[in-house]
């Protein structure tokens, strides 16, 4: 997982009330919210957006594809 900002992804707690885990996460909301406005969607990534990533990078569909950096992070790194 990436550490940019902006392209951090949400996390989520096995399906606990963020209430119950909010004392958990390394990413207080008052860091959250500047963090997401770094990201060109103006939100941070779901754990599902990365998977399928993940998933496109596991499949024949990249075989043409040789020595390239994909940077799944929201386009926080575009400015």
């Amino acid at each position: 997982m990436n550490t940019w900002p902006g392209g951090r992804p949400r996390k989520h707690s096995l399906g606990a009330a963020p209430e119950q885990v909010a004392h958990l996460s390394p990413d207080p909301p008052e860091v959250r919210e500047p963090m997401s406005q770094l990201s060109a969607f103006k939100r941070l990534g779901e754990p599902e957006e990365v998977a399928d990533v993940v998933v496109f990078l596991a499949t024949d569909r990249v075989r043409w594809i040789t020595g390239a950096s994909l940077d799944a992070t929201g386009g926080s790194l575009l400015g």
